[in-house]
């Protein structure tokens, strides 16, 4: 298992300084760049001597794919050019979150909606097998979503579509979902941590951090894990993380 960090190329160098393993750039970052903007990303990465194998924040927000604001040509070039890229960087799994592009339209039920994230979500993992990647859903609290907010609705969500699942601590705890779900939600695929309170690098190993990690290595889950919060020093922050990550997970 390799530890993470979802930064941008800028704190690249810091991010391998603190003992790192990779970066989880922003996806929409990464497909709205211009040319030259990419090349000084791509430069960032090998000066850093750190990979990007995962992206965050799969779409932009102005790029919607649920009602009538949802435009397929629209996504298919963002995504083609998106996913291109990704796969220059090395990227191999994508993080489908993004909560103010998958929101619930007013007027929109439930059971339609549902219906047609379903049907995006499947078509946005065809193109991503394109180009060798995979998504992951990533359930969202309802401050940041109104539609899959929890593990469960996760894995059901990639259960129709046939994406893969990721499990956040964060949004979990943010729902009050018991970390037992992650026992019962079938196979997840990447895994992302952050301290309730803050949201910020879990640097201590309280009870909500060692729930949540001694929950993943009992369903003997093989991905990686980013953490994917708040620090004013990565550096630090970051090494005093790694090392209660793996007291856990390798304890």
């Amino acid at each position: 298992m390799e530890i993470g960090l979802c930064t941008s190329f800028e704190n690249a160098k810091k991010a391998k300084d603190a003992g790192f393993d990779y970066i989880e750039p922003p996806l929409n970052k990464i497909g709205t760049m211009s040319e030259e903007e990419f090349i000084n990303a791509k430069e960032l990465l090998k000066s850093a001597g750190i990979k990007a194998t995962r992206a965050a924040l799969l779409l932009p927000k102005d790029i919607m794919v649920l009602g009538e604001a949802y435009c397929k040509e629209t996504l298919d070039a963002y995504l083609n050019k998106a996913f291109d890229r990704a796969r220059e960087l090395g990227i191999e799994i994508v993080v489908f979150g993004s909560g103010k592009s998958r929101m619930r339209p007013n007027g929109m039920d439930l059971q339609s909606a549902f219906s047609s994230l379903v049907e995006v979500t499947s078509h946005i993992k065809d193109i991503a097998a394109l180009y060798g990647i995979d998504i992951v859903i990533e359930p969202l609290n309802r401050d940041e979503c109104n539609i899959i907010n929890t593990l469960a609705e996760g894995a059901f969500l990639a259960s129709l579509s046939k994406a893969k699942l990721l499990c956040d601590s964060f949004h979990m705890a943010k729902e009050g979902e018991a970390w037992s779900t992650i026992l019962e939600s079938g196979a997840i695929s990447h895994a992302h941590i952050a301290t309730l309170i803050g949201r910020r690098f879990p640097t201590i190993l309280t009870d909500e951090v060692k729930g949540f990690l001694s929950a993943l290595k009992a369903s003997n889950y093989s991905g990686d894990i980013s953490i994917e919060g708040k620090s004013e020093d990565i550096i630090s922050d970051g090494r005093l993380a790694i090392k209660v990550i793996k007291e856990v997970l390798n304890g």
